[in-house]
């Protein structure tokens, strides 16, 4: 995915400065922007493609097991995709402008998911330890491999969003589509008792 952004950001690099040039004799180059945005797409959509089989392949083999263990990394992950406000939000476009960073697109002020960061009472302390329970609103829940999996596709979304503005409509759109899957296949495994079959499990309680 990096390498895919750095491409694409020095092709739209070029068709900023291309816009500039034709500006000045009175033409526009909409064609090329609308080919990078349709590979943009295309890129998208076949990394979805893939999120969807993996999230399909590792439910089939789910055994609903708790994970004992929750490292500090993935509870922060979740602390940033539960707890940002849009204040937060609105802070990190600031630090952007402040630094001068140029935009990676012409479209909208790039932001990489990383420069945001939850509000200091949802961050987890540098030696905080590995807990057994995923901790989400201030409650703890006991949680399985195709959990963790989730979690981290949704952060892959999310960073989609910031570097892909463009698109975001079809992203959220497959987003969507990602949760639905992920509700419709626990629900058949779990209340329709389907993974005593494809888990191997003697009883679903």
């Amino acid at each position: 995915f990096e390498d895919f952004v750095q491409l694409m950001s020095a092709a739209f690099g070029f068709v900023q400065k291309c816009d500039t040039v034709y500006n000045n004799t009175g033409h526009s180059i909409t064609t090329l922007h609308s080919t990078l945005i349709a590979q943009s797409k295309s890129f998208f959509l076949r990394q979805h493609e893939k999120h969807v089989q993996k999230l399909g392949s590792i439910l089939s083999q789910e055994q609903w097991k708790h994970e004992k263990e929750v490292q500090t990394t993935f509870q922060t992950l979740v602390s940033q995709l539960t707890d940002i406000t849009a204040d937060d939000v609105a802070a990190a476009l600031k630090r952007r402008v402040d630094n001068n960073q140029a935009p990676l697109f012409k479209h909208s002020l790039e932001m990489d998911a990383a420069d945001i960061t939850p509000s200091p009472q949802f961050l987890q302390p540098q030696d905080a330890q590995p807990t057994s329970l995923l901790c989400v609103a201030n409650k703890g829940y006991p949680v399985g491999a195709s959990v963790f999996l989730l979690v981290q596709l949704l952060a892959d979304y999310d960073k989609y969003i910031f570097t892909m503005p463009f698109i975001a409509v079809d992203i959220i759109q497959r987003l969507i589509d990602l949760l639905k899957l992920y509700d419709s296949q626990t629900s058949r495994l779990i209340l329709g008792a389907a993974a005593i079959e494809t888990a191997g499990l003697k009883t679903i309680t």
